[in-house]
């Protein structure tokens, strides 16, 4: 039976919560903003500049209203591709898998399986064909942000260097359609594709090695909170 720190998609359903506070504050503003601006037109005599700040600041708050709410629309498409890419993993029965785990690399570990292989996977949202082009990875007409390769060589890394061991990397295309392939020592694949590259990875772990290995990797995130 699989041992799991915590629900998939923890760290990105947090980013969407947070950004919808910060949208709803700012709705509040534009509301404010135009309560004002109705005001002063309403007013004898008329206040011109008035009007002109308080019509300002409820376009401005809208505006960044509108931000917010496509971080959050992102961050909520980001959490729904963790959990299924978590499922696919938690299907293949490994010791332990540890989800959106912190570990000091810069964001979070979106997936970290311990035994019988140990391997950082990044979830990312895509469709269609998959390239690495520019330092970029391009899903369809998609170019993704950021550099998911670079990232997960760092979490992989931080991995490693917590429990002293090798750690690969995968990067996981929700609904990819292309072929597996590696560059710059990372596996990038679909998510129909996931499960067969997980298996092709060495078996380094048994199961008492995993155990200690997660337990270490819980203790560090652990403490990097304090």
């Amino acid at each position: 039976m699989t041992t799991i720190n915590r629900p998939a998609g923890q760290h990105a359903s947090s980013l969407a919560r947070a950004a919808l506070i910060r949208a709803t504050a700012l709705f509040v503003v534009a509301l404010g903003g135009g309560f004002w601006a109705i005001k002063a037109l309403a007013a004898k005599p008329i206040s011109l500049p008035m009007i002109l700040l308080s019509a300002l600041v409820a376009a401005g708050a809208i505006a960044l209203a509108r931000g917010e709410m496509t971080k959050r629309a992102k961050a909520a498409v980001g959490a729904r591709s963790e959990r299924r890419v978590a499922k696919a993993i938690k299907s293949l029965g490994p010791d332990y898998l540890a989800n959106s785990l912190m570990i000091g690399a810069g964001g979070d570990a979106d997936h970290t399986v311990i035994g019988p292989c140990l391997v950082v996977v990044e979830t990312k949202t895509g469709h269609g064909e998959v390239r690495r082009q520019g330092g970029k990875l391009i899903a369809g007409r998609r170019t993704i942000p950021g550099d998911p390769v670079a990232q997960v060589r760092r979490q992989a890394a931080a991995v490693g260097k917590v429990t002293n061991s090798y750690c690969d990397a995968v990067v996981c295309i929700s609904d990819g359609s292309f072929a597996p392939f590696e560059t710059e020592h990372v596996t990038v694949c679909s998510l129909a594709d996931l499960p067969r590259v997980l298996k092709s990875l060495p078996a380094r772990l048994s199961s008492e090695q995993a155990g200690v290995l997660y337990q270490r990797l819980v203790d560090h995130e652990q403490r990097q909170a304090r």
